[in-house]
């Protein structure tokens, strides 16, 4: 910001490589390799034949609650609702909030983020037998 741009490698790069392909699959790997399942009772993965699956929690269908902090915005995203969609096609996929607690924008985030419920709220994903 304050220092001329010729010293300054990153201004060489062209805008072309902001949201470039090559990046969207590195960090798709790297959001792959970074996940932690802390614990697992044999429900994950969830097996493809399954015929119902309930997303229970209030960010399940939120893209807010991808972005974080200090973040710009995506040319693309996708819901943990809209993922598992995709994944089991032919499964019947439901989401229900689970509580009210977080539908309730804060006045200076909702001129921002259509929808903004909190981005500090765990889903959960259940397979229904």
């Amino acid at each position: 910001m304050f220092d001329p741009p010729a010293p300054v490698k990153y201004t060489n790069i062209p805008f072309s490589e902001n949201d470039s392909e090559a990046h969207r699959a590195l960090a798709l790997e790297v959001a792959r390799q970074s996940m932690v399942l802390l614990k697992n009772d044999g429900t994950l993965p969830l097996k493809k034949g399954i015929k119902k699956i309930a997303v229970i929690g209030p960010l399940g269908d939120s893209a807010s609650a991808l972005l974080g902090n200090y973040n710009g915005m995506p040319s693309r995203h996708t819901t943990v609702l809209e993922g598992i969609r995709a994944q089991f096609k032919d499964a019947a996929v439901s989401w229900v909030p689970g509580t009210k607690l977080l539908h309730t924008p804060f006045p200076f985030r909702a001129a921002l983020y259509d929808g903004f419920r909190s981005a500090r709220c765990p889903c959960g994903i259940f397979p229904i037998a």
